[in-house]
């Protein structure tokens, strides 16, 4: 018996009379090293001598007739009705087809074994193995695979082509036998490995993939790709999949970093052609080119430098795949094509939306079918995990309010990762999340130095070893992680991209009045100089009008939004569930001692609600509208801490709450007047909504922030608004009503009210004056006016529209609080009758009476009142 090196005594055929018997060395004394030699020396000898077949001599016919050829041996096979089943049993003797016209060479026969091997699983003699179809198939593949080689100077590639070609040619031929096209198509992929190994003599660089150069270029297809790697798996060598397949898929994340733009579509075939690598199974429904990718060097590189957000995008293995981005600062080229030429009233142009949208659809379904491939797998779930989670921690200062962006990973990256978090999120019950998650020794999260709602960094510390006492923790659950993950992708990818639209908005404005502004002062040089400064500024206008208008298609993508705000409402319900024993019907008052659970929370977790709300309600309502489930829960959430801000340190916190409140109001955005009427009509509000409010408005003087007289101002206005509905509404006013008059803490409210409305006339009053003076300055044209210079008079007109601006705003803040004075003192009357008040009041009003009756009205005489 033979065996596969071709070192026993095999007779050869020969041209010569007499062929001299060789005695090889015995197998056991050679080395693998020298076995693979004498292998590569025997495949070697095929292109220059092939066995001569007088029957059937080798064909030198072109590539296309070879396949041509061998299509009709191969239809001839069918049509005789031979069969290529297996061996049904070792020692079972397999009774002849048609004899083969001559016996093959020693390596011809050696090689054929290796090709043929399954199919007669090495059992049979000689004789029965030269009988299969299969081994005259073979070798017609192999003289073929030799033939088109030597016609295309040691091409590898063109062999690979054919093979390819061969193996698509069997498919289409696939319903004429159930046996033999399968066991074609397996010598295809025999042959493919051979060649891709280095085993039939091409000299291959390392970092070099001639499988992958056939893929992209459309020469091989990916079901032979599959077949190659099913039969890597099964009858090659550990790690053959990885020596074909880590070039593979490098080659193809350099292809995509060089091809990184969305205006072509070369983007969108290399991420499907990931995404259909992914797919590839083999027995057991292993994944095998999947399992290499988190084995690879650059799947999570260490950072190398302080910009290690931005390093993470542009190393890693997905990074250039999730870096796809319709944002024009992300990707000009496509940003032009998307909006060639921006004008400021299209910013919100649904044409360009709806591409965006359809772009961004199609893109992130195929990134998410990726990444949840990934973490299906067991085998790659945890190295999944680790990437999102350093892609978070790593671009944790993305949530700073001035974060330097060039060091961080780009938005249209982090929305990319956020869409797929929340897409893995999205069927996660909330009874399988682990609310201790953030204390737990394994958390991703742990080194991230977060203001906690009511913790110290120390008693956070204390409590995380309270709870942490297990030497062997047990690492959490996927669902937990999951949600998790999701709530810091919303912290460190959306939430910043809500602050950073309204500035470019602004920036927008502000360089559109620079360039109004150039244009005058320009107009007077009109020389090649000025010109140049005036088209380098309209094309900076336009760039960041395109800017505006693509983030605004990429940031209102409803499908995002809308899971972000279902999301959230898990949140809450999580956090409510935390505090309350019913999350869907809380009762209040919650009790004294709030709990360390929530105590340690971040604070940041109510700073990111109350924002994304403000965000939607000004730029997107129709989401608040559509999602009653979270818009209940929404409501539950405010009603409870704004009438529990003991729950909370941070006074701002609470401010921010009552801003929600406020925007929500129908004077404000007039979509919303359902939701601010189920805050007011709140089971729990008509109780201890007002008295809380009331209790806040004399808080929030003092906050311990330098900034803290003037905030004051602001959160009192959007009190002052909400407390004018809550008087319209006989339960809250009766509520109103008996806090005012049970004394106690709520006398500071009255004092405090007495102070607000002696400043804000005040400064009212002053800017007032200064108004009238200039606008009377102003008038005098031909005395004092013209008598000033061109600077000082440039100097009075924008101390003029400072002073408008600063006046609207206080007359705005005064207005509302006098309107406040006047109906609550229509009805309560004790508190202001008391020894401590009644003297600052009855002063404060001698002394406006006399502003406004007396001499010194003539100097609040402004022109066009109504302006103020």
């Amino acid at each position: 018996m033979d065996d596969e090196s071709g070192a026993s005594r095999v007779p050869v055929e020969s041209s010569s009379p007499a062929a001299p018997e060789t005695v090889a060395t015995p197998k056991a004394a050679l080395g693998p090293d020298e076995m693979r030699r004498r292998r590569l020396a025997k495949l070697n000898t095929f292109p220059n001598s092939p066995q001569t077949d007088h029957t059937n001599p080798p064909s030198n016919d072109p590539p296309a007739k070879l396949s041509k050829n061998l299509k009709e041996s191969v239809q001839t096979s069918l049509e005789s009705g031979f069969s290529c089943a297996p061996m049904p049993a070792v020692g079972v003797n397999i009774k002849p087809s048609p004899p083969p016209p001559s016996k093959p060479t020693i390596s011809s026969l050696a090689l054929c074994r290796k090709i043929c091997g399954a199919v007669v699983e090495f059992k049979c003699s000689d004789t029965e193995f030269e009988s299969c179809p299969c081994h005259h198939i073979g070798q017609s593949v192999l003289q073929a695979c030799f033939t088109v080689n030597t016609k295309e100077n040691n091409n590898p590639v063109k062999v690979l082509e054919f093979l390819s070609d061969l193996f698509s040619s069997a498919s289409i031929n696939s319903g004429r036998s159930e046996v033999l096209i399968p066991q074609i198509q397996l010598i295809c992929s025999r042959y493919a490995l051979l060649l891709l190994t280095g085993f039939m003599g091409h000299s291959l660089e390392r970092d070099q993939s001639i499988l992958y150069d056939c893929v992209s270029r459309k020469m091989l297809s990916i079901d032979f790709l599959s077949n190659i790697v099913a039969v890597s798996e099964a009858e090659f060598e550990p790690g053959t999949t990885a020596q074909i397949m880590v070039p593979f898929l490098t080659s193809l994340k350099n292809d995509m970093m060089t091809h990184d733009s969305l205006a072509s579509s070369r983007a969108d075939g290399l991420l499907a052609l990931l995404g259909e690598l992914c797919e590839i199974q083999v027995e057991l429904k292993r994944r095998p080119v999947m399992e290499l990718m988190p084995k690879m060097r650059d799947w999570l590189p260490p950072p190398l430098t302080v910009a290690e957000g931005r390093e993470l995008q542009r190393l890693s293995f997905l990074g250039p795949f999730l870096g796809l981005s319709c944002l024009n600062e992300d990707d000009p080229e496509y940003g032009e094509s998307l909006v060639p030429s921006p004008k400021p009233s299209e910013l919100n142009d649904p044409v360009v939306f709806g591409k965006a949208h359809l772009t961004l659809n199609s893109l992130r379904m195929t990134q998410f079918n990726i990444v949840h491939a990934l973490l299906v797998n067991q085998a790659t779930r945890g190295d999944t995990l680790d990437y999102l989670g350093n892609v978070l921690t790593r671009n944790m200062k993305r949530a700073q309010m001035a974060p330097d962006r060039s060091a961080l990973a780009t938005d249209g990256f982090m929305l990319n990762v956020l869409s797929i978090l929340c897409n893995l999120e999205r069927k996660v019950p909330l009874s399988k999340v682990d609310k201790t998650y953030l204390t737990h020794p394994l958390c991703r999260f742990l080194g991230s130095s977060e203001t906690h709602l009511r913790m110290s960094e120390q008693q956070w510390g204390e409590y995380c070893d309270q709870l942490n006492t297990s030497s062997h923790p047990q690492p959490p659950r996927f669902n937990t992680e999951c949600f998790f993950l999701t709530l810091y992708g919303c912290h460190t990818c959306i939430i910043p991209c809500t602050r950073y639209f309204p500035q470019a908005l602004k920036m927008c404005k502000q360089l559109k009045s620079v360039i109004a502004e150039a244009e005058k002062q320009y107009a007077k040089l009109s020389n090649k100089f000025a010109e140049s400064k005036l088209n380098e500024l309209r094309e900076q206008y336009e760039r960041y009008l395109r800017n505006a208008s693509t983030y605004g298609a990429v940031l209102f993508e409803e499908k995002l939004l809308a899971a972000v705000f279902q999301f959230y409402g898990k949140l809450i319900d999580l956090i409510l569930s935390i505090v309350t024993d019913n999350p869907q019907n809380p009762q209040l008052p919650l009790a004294e001692e709030v709990p360390k659970l929530f105590a340690s929370y971040p604070e940041f977790v109510m700073e990111d609600i109350a924002e994304l709300v403000l965000f939607c309600t000004q730029y997107a309502p129709n989401i608040l509208s559509k999602d009653h489930f979270t818009v209940r829960s929404l409501v539950n959430f405010l009603v409870v801490f704004l009438c529990s801000a003991n729950y909370i340190s941070n006074p701002y916190r609470v401010a921010q709450l009552v801003e929600v409140v406020f925007v929500l109001h129908p004077s404000v955005q007039s979509s919303t007047q359902t939701i601010f009427n189920d805050i007011i009509d709140h089971a729990q509000s008509s109780v201890h909504l007002a008295p809380s409010l009331i209790r806040f408005y004399s808080d929030i003087e003092s906050t311990g922030a330098s900034s803290e007289f003037y905030d004051k101002f602001t959160i009192r206005y959007h009190l002052t608004i909400i407390f004018k509905s809550m008087w319209a509404h006989s339960i809250h006013k009766r509520s109103m009503i008996e806090a005012l008059n049970s004394g106690g803490p709520f006398v500071r409210f009255v004092n405090l009210l007495i102070n607000d409305t002696t400043f804000l006339l005040d400064e009212s009053l002053e800017c007032i004056k200064r108004i009238h003076e200039t606008q009377q300055l102003m008038k005098n044209r031909g005395a004092e006016w013209d008598k000033l210079g061109q600077e000082a008079q440039n100097a009075k007109k924008k101390q003029l529209t400072s002073d408008e601006g600063q006046c609207k705003s206080y007359m705005t803040l005064v207005n509302e609080t006098l309107n406040m004075f006047h109906y609550i003192t229509l009805e309560v009357k004790k508190p202001f009758l008391l020894p401590e008040i009644i003297g600052r009041l009855a002063a404060m009003l001698n002394c406006y009476v006399a502003q406004f009756c007396g001499p010194k009205y003539n100097d609040l005489n402004v022109e066009n009142r109504d302006k103020y």
